[in-house]
């Protein structure tokens, strides 16, 4: 038998209060942080980009692809582009391949007289116009974040550190955003109901949008960033995510940037399945489904990626060379891989 004693010890009086912080002043300096600290320069990272699509609730498209993700220090929707370098692509359904002209048309007259092309762009860049629009016209834009209604929903800590919840809203738009409540870092951002650029590139769309930041040395990266829409009978979405962050320093030249855009739009689809499985990329959710609507009755969704590549992504690519001369744009494309290939060594 153990017989335990109490001991009482008197603690010095603590006083709990609440104080909620004026959440215009706190958003105006977290934009103020957001701005002035991120990345103004080149930088490049090596990423995994997926799209999907579904038309009348089937999917009609699925296309994914390792590769480098590079801003190339232009402050507008061209900022970002992705360059592919080892990519899945399912074969290109009839029903997804007739939005090919509208897609098409802001680039070249070879598709305004409604010329339906073999498959439609690809957009590997529309995670792009993502952090683009979040950036220039939601909360923490320098022009517009003031224009947002906030409200702060929780304060919550997560690995030692203080973390604010806030909701945001502007007419018809909504969404969230987590912030750090000592240094004003932005860490997430939802983004919903806002007007973005669907896949029919000349007319916009209602989406949601999200990005998630990871700072490195102070300066905000995007850690991951999706798109999703509904237009009509078709739903679609873009993911992005980040694999390894690189920001030595690099220049790039007017050329290059022309070249790297092309390539984004228009790339060379190459299909290495050994090298998926270095870096142990997730099925996408739903993958069982898209491999039982996307295949044909020849060829399994894995097949069909295996035999798109050697291939250009649009196959009657032609049609979209700048000055309609096929060979200018497999020059451009090779000014863009040669690109690439010398930033590969910071890896």
């Amino acid at each position: 038998v153990i017989r335990l004693k109490p001991i009482v010890i008197h603690l010095n009086e603590v006083r709990i209060s609440a104080k909620k912080p004026d959440l215009l002043e706190f958003m105006e300096q977290t934009v103020r942080v957001y701005q002035k600290s991120k990345r103004k320069t080149p930088h490049i990272a090596k990423g995994h980009y997926r799209e999907k699509a579904k038309i009348d609730n089937r999917y009609v498209m699925f296309a994914e692809s390792i590769g480098y993700a590079i801003y190339n220090g232009k402050v507008n929707q061209n900022g970002y582009v992705f360059f592919c370098e080892n990519t899945r692509k399912a074969d290109s359904q009839k029903s997804w391949a007739i939005l090919s002209s509208e897609s098409l048309a802001f680039l070249t007259s070879a598709t305004k007289d409604s010329t339906k092309l073999s498959d439609v762009l690809s957009n590997s860049h529309i995670f792009v116009n993502s952090i683009w629009h979040i950036e220039n016209f939601g909360p923490i834009s320098e022009k517009y974040w003031n224009s947002f209604t906030y409200h702060l929903d929780s304060t919550y800590y997560a690995n030692h550190e203080k973390l604010f919840g806030i909701s945001f809203t502007k007419g018809s738009v909504s969404g969230s955003m987590e912030v750090q409540a000592d240094t004003y870092q932005v860490i997430r951002i939802n983004y919903l109901n806002a007007t973005t650029n669907g896949i029919q590139l000349n007319h916009k769309v209602k989406g949601d949008l999200s990005i998630n930041l990871i700072y490195l040395d102070n300066v905000p990266f995007v850690k991951s960033a999706s798109c999703h829409f509904k237009d009509g009978n078709l739903e679609y979405w873009n993911d992005y995510n980040m694999l390894i962050q690189k920001f030595d320093h690099f220049s790039i030249n007017g050329q290059e940037r022309f070249s790297l855009l092309w390539f984004s739009l228009l790339p060379y689809v190459e299909y290495n399945p050994q090298s998926w499985e270095l870096f142990k990329i997730p099925l996408d959710p739903d993958y069982q489904t898209i491999c039982d609507q996307l295949k044909s009755p020849t060829k399994t969704l894995e097949e069909q990626g295996i035999s798109n590549s050697g291939k250009w992504w649009l196959p009657d690519y032609q049609k979209m060379a700048p000055d309609n001369n096929p060979k200018s744009l497999v020059k451009e494309m090779e000014i863009a891989r040669k690109f690439v290939g010398s930033l590969k060594k910071l890896f």
